[in-house]
Formats: structure tokens, C-alpha cells, sequence
């Protein structure tokens, strides 16, 4: 049942009476009548509108008042209604910025200003340090249509990175126009193999392959290094190519002086025979001598080559004399050099040799005679040498024999089971037909007459990959590092280099060091046609572009028909060939030795800024930025990936804790504190302290007051101002044929002017 109110209470009153009082008290209902038309025009009787804030009376909002606004500066308030509808919203914000703006808004219809000195207290520690991060991308020819924009929500799709845009710059570096795509929220890292996903306004874009990739990782290089480089000290990345602007931090350095060596495993390689194997064995050859050469970088040079010299030694000046490298003086009467040796590694202009046999065949230099302090010493001595017969070159100078640091191998890994013959067609190609024994691994002597059956022998060979170094003596008295090559010749003759793979697609992901894996057969070396299944397996060393540089670690190839294993999935060669540049499986490895006769060699460094355009496996100098004897000056060499991303230097972002900041204070434990706030108001503070202390302060805090100062300037224009603009031209004069034009030369500036008649048009 719904509850109907009339508007008026007189309506309808006779019919309230009996029907006598209708009769014969005509004036008795008349009377009444007009007492509740009085009441009516005075008292409003709906309940439901006079319990609505804005459509009660006047006169009861007094009570509302009482209710909800008690002790409230009620003689400033302009609107009593819109304030009682809305104090709820003041409570609710108690103890905030906001409830105290809006109890100033209500109330007394002015602006005011907050401050809590706790923002300003020293704290130690506390300051924010950090850099940015950035994708650098590949470059472009314009900039308009972008895929990627500011906002963005980017994702890689191989390394499942995510990472929203908060800038993106187009710089140009050298005529390349490269954007620069600065990150916030990232999760994960970024790889230059990424395809993008680019969410914008809910919707997902695949903008592609963009990444070039900056600076993500350096491996300093053992050659090469200056010593007395202090950790903490920064070098810059200078490259040969484009890349600039990149600088790191020294995190360690060499701190031995004993003039050892130290023998490491930089790569295994593989195709080494087991340690314990009789059947088929490992040479090791170490440097043990370093010869100086005088003309500029010789490709002819390479490990494995002869070296010989039986020359005379010249120097240029009278009296003079030669030294060297290892600080000894010769005297030339003349001088001569001569000996010979196996090159075994060749870094420019220093060739590292070893001795050919038991033989001591080492370079020397003689007569050998101390210098008189009187004579002069020259550095340009100079000797012919030869390489593998030939003359190639002169030599410079030559080091002291050292050969008291050896080596053994004495583990491998990646084992795998081969049946090979070793014997191949160029072990014989001087052996005379109808010779009683061509000297093959078969039992017994060979003759024409030999089956091949019988003329070889199979073995089976235990190969690997080099996995750990028993050192048998560290040496001492060291003056340069030493350089190593183990072999297993055996393998080594079959000259498997390392390959290079192209794939129909690239949608995977391989890092360095990955390994891949591919199921095909290979012929039964023990049994006539028949085949055996065989895993091949390859580690990738690096990649350019589209070739995928792998190092075989199994004797027999990849087939270029059967499918690869990457990450489970299996993907189709397109292409594979040899790396003509690489060693041969078997000779592969690669034995680090390096003398630790000086400190301060830096060992690490971390990258501080990434900077810009590195190529990936760049080789790049480390240039000292300090003062110094070093400043501006190489102090080594370093190989860089630069696949990730990129990262500037850091800096201050806050200055809580610094004690040159003029704006911070002490912990006062009374204005200066965390439990303090200041108000600005026009207002005074006697009508509004007590006022936020009883509604919208919060216990165990301080309000302080302060005067706000404001001015209005009137800057409305006070006079009318009508601005005309004028185009001013001029009409060419022409000849009377209608076609010449009418030109003259002023006097003053020897210039052609063109004569013509004004043209004024304007509004």
C-alpha cells in the first residue's frame, strides 16, 4: 500500500463531520475548515521532501546543521546545502592534502598552500641514483610513421622481454638516422634477434626485426695490455668503425709480480685424443722465445710456418750498438743472427717461436759484449729472415729463451667414439708403386699386390674437447706471455674446419655457446654397405647477419637434406660451408699463457655508458680518461657484444642526502620533522588552526601557518589598437615588344635591380 499525501488538509473536511453536523452545523465546519487551511499555508507536511537537503525548509536546517556540521564556522558558509551534502567527502580525506583544500573551499571560498618540511629534512643515503635504458634501433630514412611511438607497450617475441616506451628520439650519427627507444617497467632483457609486438590503445601490432642492439657485455683481450691501471679508474671504447661516446669502469686489474705463467683453457675445441689413449696422441707446443719484425703486418706469417735467420745484424751511426728486448746491449763488430723455429703464434710485430727438435736451435745474437757507457745505443738493428725458405722480412730484435713453464692435457669432455684410417692420400704421394712397403697402418709390410683391406688399419679414437690442463710447472723470469698450440695430428690432417650455416628461418634463439644437433647415418667403417645412425653436434661461436658460425663437436658433418634440432623444434639448412678463416677440429684449441710479470693489468670492466653504432664482436681500444702517464692513451684491448641493451651513465635523480643542497635542513624534532605540515592562507590562522585540529587534523601532528601572498594583474588591453598588414610587390616594366624585362644596376652596391611600378595590397 503506497502512502498518499494531499496537498492541503482543509480539502475535503465536511466530509469528515456526520451528516448532522452537514445539516444543522454549517458553521461549525466552516470554522474548522478555515483553522487547517491556516495550518496548511504555514506548515509543509511532506515528510519525504522535508527530509531532502534540498528541498526542506529553510527554517529546518537548522537541525540538519546541528547534526552534521556542529562546530563548524557556519556564519562564513555560502552554500549550507551543497556543504551538508558533501562533508562526508571532508571526513573521508581526514589527515590528506586534499581534506585540507577542500575544508578551505567550503568554508571560506579560498585557495590555500600546502608544505611539510619533512621533504626538506637531510637524509643520509637516501638519494635516488640511476641511469636510463634505451633500445638502439636500426636506422631509417624518415621519421614520420614510426611503428613504435611514445606510451607504447613494446615485447620481444624470443627473449619474452616487455618494456613500456616512455621516449623516442630520432639522432643523427654521421648521415644514419637512428632512433633511440628509452624504456620504463622493463622486465626481462631485450635481444637484437627480437621481433617486436607494439601494444597501443588495446591493440597489438607486430612492428618487426628493428633492434640493432647496443653494448652488453666486453671481454678484455690478454694482449696488448699497459700495466699501472687502478680499479675504479674509467677508459673510453674507442672504434675503428662507428661506434663512439661508449666508456666502462676498471672492476679488476693483475696483482702478481712473480714473472709466471699461467696457463688457461679460452677454448676446447675439439677432436683432442683421451688423455689416456696409446693409440692415437696430443702434441703440445709452447712459445719459448719472441722475435721483433721490422716491416708493417704480414699475412704470410701464420702458425706452423719455419722461421730462420743466418744474417748480419746492421745499425746505422758509428760506434753504435743493439739491444735486446730483453735489455741486454750488443755490440756490432758485426753482429749476426741466426737459428731457426716453429712459429707458433704471430701478433704483429711479435712472432712467437719454439724450438724445432732437441736440437737447440733458438735464435742468437754474437759476439755478445757488454756496451761501454760511451757508445750510443740505436733501436733500428736489423736481419734478414726467411719463412718456411723463403725471405720475408727483417728482424728487429730478439728475446731471451725461457722455457721453464710446461704443461699436460689431462681431461676431455663432449667424449664421442670414432672409427677412422688415418691414412689419406697425401701421406703418399712420394711413395714409389712396386715399392716392397708403402709404410700403411696395415699389419704387415703393403705392396701392389696389398688388398686395401689390408693395406689400412681402423681405430678406434676417444675424441673430445679439452676440458682440463695439468700444469706441470708455471716457469719464472718471464718477460712476455707465451703462446700454445696442442694438436692431435691424426684429426687435425683431416682438415675439418669450422662451418657456416644459413637457415631457411630464424625464428629461434642461439646464444654463443648453444648447442644444436641434427639425427643422420654415416657408412659402417667395420662392415661392407652398411650404415650406422650418428648425432651430429655443433656449438655456435658467433653470428653475422644470416651466417651461423658453429664449431663441430663430432667428427663427421652435418648433412645439408636432414633438418636440425634448435631448441626442440627442428628448422631446414639452407646453405652450409667451411669458415676458411678457422683452425681444423683437432687443432682447434685455444691455450692462453699469460705472464703475470707486471700489475695493474686490467683483467674486467663494466660498462658505464653504453654509447652508440658498436658492432657486434668489434674489437675496440680502452683509452684511459684519466690524468696520468696513461691519459688519452691505449691500455687495452677488448671484444664487445653488442646484441642488448643499451644503458647511459648514471645520476643523481634526488638530492635528499646531499649536504651542498641549500634547501635541505636538520631533523629539528619540531618544524623540521615527519609529522609537520605548513599552511598558506589569506585566511586568519586564529579562524582556521582550531578548525582543522577538530575535523580534519590527525592526532601527533603539527600544523604550522603562513601568510599567502597573491596578486591579480589586470593585463586587459585599455585602448582599441587595429593592426594592418601590407604585402608590398612590385610590376615588372617591360619593352615595347611586351616580353623584356626593364633592369638597371645601382651605382652604390653594383646590384641588378629590377625596375617596377609598387603594387600595395593589404587589409
Amino acid at each position: 500500500m503506497s502512502l498518499v499525501v494531499r496537498d492541503s488538509t482543509y480539502s475535503g473536511i465536511d466530509l469528515q463531520f456526520p451528516a448532522l453536523y452537514r445539516e444543522d452545523g454549517e458553521f461549525m465546519i466552516e470554522f474548522t475548515k478555515a483553522y487547517y487551511k491556516f495550518l496548511d499555508e504555514t506548515i509543509d507536511r511532506n515528510i519525504p521532501k522535508l527530509r531532502d537537503i534540498d528541498t526542506t525548509l529553510s527554517s529546518f536546517l537548522v537541525f540538519f546543521k546541528k547534526k552534521y556540521l556542529a562546530d563548524l564556522p557556519l556564519d562564513t558558509v555560502i552554500d549550507t546545502r551543497f556543504i551538508i551534502k558533501h562533508v562526508t567527502d571532508l571526513y573521508k580525506r581526514k589527515g590528506t592534502q586534499e581534506s585540507l583544500e577542500l575544508l578551505f573551499q567550503l568554508f571560506y571560498n579560498e585557495q590555500i598552500e600546502v608544505f611539510y618540511p619533512a621533504n626538506n629534512i637531510l637524509m643520509p643515503s637516501a638519494s635516488v641514483w640511476g641511469g636510463d635504458t634505451y633500445l638502439e634501433m636500426n636506422p631509417v630514412f624518415v621519421v614520420d610513421g614510426y611503428p613504435i611511438q611514445k606510451g607504447d607497450r613494446i615485447k620481444g617475441n624470443i627473449s619474452s622481454a616487455s618494456s613500456f616506451v616512455d621516449e623516442i628520439i630520432f639522432v643523427n650519427f654521421t648521415g644514419s638516422l637512428i632512433p633511440l627507444i628509452y624504456l620504463s617497467n622493463t622486465s626481462g632483457k631485450f635481444l637484437s634477434d627480437d621481433s617486436l609486438e607494439v601494444t597501443r590503445d588495446g591493440v597489438r601490432t607486430n612492428a618487426g626485426k628493428l633492434i640493432s642492439g647496443s653494448i652488453s657485455q666486453i671481454t678484455v683481450e690478454a694482449e696488448g695490455r699497459a700495466s699501472g691501471q687502478v680499479v675504479g679508474n674509467r677508459v673510453k671504447l674507442v672504434s675503428d668503425a662507428y661506434g663512439n661516446n661508449a666508456t666502462a669502469t676498471i672492476l679488476s686489474v693483475s696483482d702478481t709480480t712473480t714473472g709466471q705463467i699461467e696457463f688457461n683453457i679460452d677454448d676446447g675445441g675439439f677432436g683432442y685424443a683421451n688423455p689416456s689413449s696409446v693409440t692415437v696422441t696430443n702434441t703440445i707446443g709452447i712459445s719459448d722465445q719472441v722475435l721483433i719484425i721490422t716491416q708493417t703486418e704480414s699475412p704470410t706469417i701464420k702458425a706452423g710456418d719455419t722461421i730462420s735467420s743466418v744474417g748480419f745484424a746492421s745499425g746505422s751511426g758509428s760506434g753504435s750498438a743493439i739491444t735486446s728486448l730483453g735489455g741486454q746491449s750488443f755490440a756490432t763488430q758485426p753482429t749476426s743472427i741466426t737459428g731457426s723455429g716453429t712459429v707458433i703464434a704471430y701478433v704483429h710485430p711479435l712472432i712467437y717461436i719454439s724450438k724445432i727438435s732437441e736440437v737447440n736451435t733458438e735464435f742468437n745474437l754474437f759476439p755478445v759484449s757488454p756496451l761501454d757507457d760511451s757508445e750510443n745505443i740505436i733501436n733500428d738493428m736489423v736481419a734478414p729472415f726467411e719463412i718456411n725458405g723463403t725471405e720475408a722480412g727483417t728482424l728487429t730484435s730478439v728475446s731471451a729463451v725461457n722455457r721453464s713453464a710446461s704443461y699436460e692435457l689431462s681431461a676431455i669432455n663432449n667424449n664421442e667414439t670414432v672409427t677412422l684410417i688415418t691414412d689419406q692420400i697425401g701421406d703418399y704421394e712420394n711413395v714409389i708403386l712396386g715399392a716392397t712397403d708403402y709404410g700403411m697402418t696395415g699389419d704387415g709390410p703393403e705392396s701392389i699386390l696389398t688388398t686395401l683391406a689390408d693395406a689400412f688399419t681402423t681405430l678406434n679414437v676417444v675424441l673430445g674437447t679439452i676440458a682440463e690442463l695439468k700444469i706441470t710447472s708455471s716457469g719464472g723470469g718471464y718477460e712476455n706471455d707465451v703462446y700454445s698450440n696442442i694438436a692431435n695430428v691424426a684429426v687435425s690432417k683431416f682438415d675439418k674446419k669450422d662451418i657456416i650455416i644459413n637457415f631457411s628461418g630464424t625464428s629461434f634463439l642461439l646464444k654463443a655457446g648453444d648447442i644444436i644437433t641434427q639425427e643422420r647415418t654415416i657408412e659402417d667403417l667395420t662392415g661392407a654397405g652398411l650404415t650406422i645412425p650418428y648425432t651430429v653436434k655443433a656449438k655456435l661461436i658467433r653470428r653475422a647477419g644470416n651466417d651461423y658460425y658453429f664449431r663441430q663437436l663430432s667428427f663427421y658433418d652435418f648433412d645439408e637434406d636432414v633438418s636440425v634440432n634448435i631448441t626442440g623444434n627442428l628448422y631446414t639448412i639452407s646453405n652450409i660451408k667451411p669458415d676458411p678463416e678457422s683452425l681444423p677440429m683437432g687443432a682447434n684449441a685455444v691455450i692462453s699463457g699469460r705472464a703475470s710479470y707486471e700489475t695493474g693489468q686490467i683483467e674486467s670492466v663494466a660498462i658505464v655508458n653504453s654509447g652508440y653504432r658498436y658492432q657486434d664482436a668489434e674489437v675496440v681500444s680502452l683509452v684511459s680518461i684519466e690524468d696520468g702517464d696513461y691519459f688519452n692513451k691505449i691500455v687495452a684491448k677488448a671484444t664487445i657484444n653488442a646484441q642488448g641493451v643499451g644503458a647511459t651513465e648514471g645520476t643523481w635523480k634526488t638530492t635528499t642526502s646531499f649536504l651542498s643542497e641549500n634547501t635541505k635542513r636538520i631533523h629539528d624534532n619540531y618544524y623540521y620533522q615527519e609529522y609537520s605540515y605548513e599552511v598558506s592562507s589569506i585566511i586568519d590562522p586564529a579562524k582556521y588552526v582550531p578548525l582543522i585540529n577538530e575535523t580534519v587534523g590527525v592526532a601527533g601532528t603539527k600544523i604550522f601557518s603562513t601568510s599567502l601572498i597573491s596578486s591579480v594583474n589586470d593585463v586587459q588591453p585599455t585602448v582599441d589598437v587595429e593592426i594592418e598588414e601590407y604585402d608590398i610587390g612590385y610590376e615588372n616594366l617591360y619593352t615595347e615588344n611586351g616580353v623584356d624585362v626593364v633592369t638597371t644596376e645601382d651605382s652604390a652596391d653594383n646590384i641588378i635591380v629590377t625596375i617596377g611600378t609598387p603594387v600595395v595590397s593589404g587589409t
